[in-house]
């Protein structure tokens, strides 16, 4: 009776691996790619300063609060440098929710607002990792969601996040979000906001 051949696969060294797999070198903007592919997935990005971060959120806010006829319910993560005066933000038509509250009402928001723990120039991807006070519902249940990405926060591309993960440490829940939420199953239609936001707001802070 003949053997199957065995078959020899060399196996490299993670270095090699990592530099294999790489698609964004050295010589990239990390923050134009990051824009470019964000946009390219749907999202709407704005470039602002650390000091007028929180007056661009509050005129954002203002908006979607004067094209409906009630008091627009946002919630917003803790534990971030945004979120003390988020908190003590006051726009008309608007009602700000700390995530403990949140979560209660969660499916009666119209705004979540979340930090990100980075943000993936390759693809321009946003990764939230749940915790104690970074629930993943307010990301992905309410249908605008707010990402806030201090520009320090990008990094190249995929391999550069799975390079920082650790095996003991890993999060309940690691999310990439890419784009809004969007399905094309019926007809081959692309619908956005079907089985989450329809609308990803991302305001990328320098400074902060």
């Amino acid at each position: 009776m003949t053997r199957p051949r065995q078959l020899k696969i060399p196996v490299l060294p993670p270095d090699m691996v990592m530099d294999s797999a790489r698609r964004v070198g050295e010589a990239y903007d990390l923050v134009d790619l990051f824009c470019r592919q964000a946009t390219n997935a749907g999202m709407k990005v704005s470039r602002i300063e650390r000091s007028n971060a929180l007056d661009a959120i509050a005129s954002f806010l203002g908006e979607i609060g004067g094209t409906v006829n009630r008091t627009v319910r946002v919630g917003f993560e803790k534990g971030h440098f945004w979120s003390d005066e988020l908190a003590r933000m006051s726009v008309d038509h608007v009602e700000l929710i700390p995530a403990e509250a949140a979560l209660e009402t969660v499916f009666d928001l119209d705004v979540g607002i979340t930090g990100v723990d980075a943000g993936i120039a390759e693809t321009g991807s946003l990764v939230t990792a749940s915790g104690p006070e970074c629930p993943r519902s307010l990301s992905l249940i309410p249908p605008v969601h707010i990402a806030i990405v201090p520009v320090s926060m990008l990094i190249p591309d995929l391999v550069d996040l799975y390079g920082e993960l650790h095996p003991n440490s890993l999060p309940a829940a690691l999310t990439l979000i890419t784009g809004p939420s969007k399905t094309a199953d019926i007809d081959g239609i692309l619908i956005t906001g079907v089985h989450g936001p329809g609308q990803v707001r991302v305001f990328l802070v320098t400074g902060a």
